[in-house]
């Protein structure tokens, strides 16, 4: 410009310039993203920041508040907020051609400032800022019940097994004193196994007269014995009425995604959803009406009933969620769309992407682009660390 004698204009003249030019994206960015909703929505939006009569608080601000009880109340109260702000309809606007970075910066404003100043900002930018808080809330708000479903079912699982250890300590007793009589019996008989036969009639004779004693110590071990490293789930069915205080609006209020390894599990979480809304007074199903591919081995004692062929709806219930929470906590099942229970692996590069992008990444970490060279590669750095540790070993103090 200096050379074809062009007069700059002033720094204030610049400023001014480029704060008129923003100011003009920011209203027409405010006046797209109102524009999304209807005026049904936006008056409930705007009824949200109204004190009401005989309250000291919005419901905007009740909204913001998470719930931070990890109790079952806390997950009831997680879910009637989920259902509220989902109400507002906020979630199901698409704002993809909006800038993400700029829907969330309104979004994190809406949730630090006061009531009064959102009242105040004129009518375009306060329904664009409400609509773009909320629509970060409705995910948000998913993530609270499922942080408090985690924590909450993790609790009960805990509680039951403390329970369980508690009572077994207390069976050990009469669990010893049977296995005792069980040992002395059949005891007396190895005994004399090598002996006369009048010695092995005897023995045997003795067995006959105690038998009703030996019975009952058989039925005593039969009804005490547990598996090893036993999870005690009957003490986490037995907490199935708590659990039955969320447990449908749960299922109604979240919808997960899985890989393929995990589909059982999400079959199961939908058919019991099925259950509960279509039968709910049924506490027993055929097992021909219930996917048990969830059923594990731990649990198929408590859940499936040999004789009568039937599932006891307590018992696969906890199953059920048991697993969810282990899929969660995998991230093989998944909430769409979230931030802190998503699917990791939507993050990865698509297959083009990576095609494209192979070559200057192998170049900057410095590796081939051929995968089997490197395998191979850390397949001989392995052989030799561990032909040097087995060398050595003899010497190893």
């Amino acid at each position: 410009m200096l050379s074809q004698r062009v007069l700059l204009p002033g720094a204030n003249v610049l400023a001014r310039l480029v704060g008129s030019v923003r100011e003009g994206a920011t209203r027409q960015f405010m006046a797209r993203l109102a524009g999304l909703a209807s005026p049904e929505p936006r008056t409930r939006l705007d009824a949200l920041l109204v004190v009401p009569q005989g309250r000291r608080r919005s419901e905007l601000d009740r909204l913001r508040r998470p719930p931070f009880t990890p109790s079952i109340g806390g997950l009831i109260q997680a879910l009637q907020r989920l259902g509220e702000v989902r109400a507002l309809g906020a979630g199901e606007l698409d704002l993809s051609k909006l800038p993400v970075r700029r829907v969330a910066r309104l979004a994190r404003y809406a949730g630090d400032a006061w009531v009064t100043q959102l009242a105040d900002l004129a009518a375009d930018r306060r329904t664009a800022t409400l609509i773009a808080f909320f629509h970060v809330l409705t995910a948000s708000a998913r993530d609270d019940v499922i942080d408090i479903f985690d924590v909450v079912f993790g609790d009960l699982q805990r509680l039951a097994t403390n329970r369980g250890k508690k009572r077994r300590a207390g069976e050990l007793a009469d669990y010893d004193q049977a296995v005792g009589e069980l040992h002395a019996s059949m005891r007396s008989l190895l005994d004399v196994l090598d002996d006369s036969d009048d010695a092995i009639a005897a023995a045997l004779g003795c067995l006959h007269t105690d038998r009703e004693r030996i019975d009952a110590a058989l039925r005593t071990v039969e009804a005490l014995m547990r598996p090893p490293a036993d999870p005690f789930h009957e003490r986490l069915v037995a907490c199935y009425p708590q659990i039955r205080r969320f447990l449908p609006n749960l299922i109604e209020a979240i919808d997960f995604e899985s890989t393929v390894s995990a589909r059982p599990v999400l079959d199961a979480y939908q058919a019991l959803g099925r259950w509960l809304d279509e039968r709910p007074h049924a506490t027993r199903l055929p097992d021909a009406e219930v996917p048990l591919a969830v059923v594990n081995t731990s649990w198929r004692p408590h859940v499936s009933d040999r004789e009568d062929g039937t599932v006891n709806r307590a018992a696969y219930a906890c199953c059920v969620l048991d697993q969810l929470r282990m899929g969660l906590r995998r991230r093989d099942v998944y909430a769409p769309a979230s931030t802190r229970w998503g699917d990791p692996r939507a993050d990865l590069l698509s297959p083009d992407a990576w095609q494209t992008q192979r070559d200057q990444a192998c170049e900057d970490l410095a590796l081939d682009p051929d995968p089997t060279t490197v395998v191979a590669q850390l397949a001989r750095a392995l052989d030799d660390a561990w032909r040097r540790t087995a060398a050595g070993l003899p010497t190893n103090p």
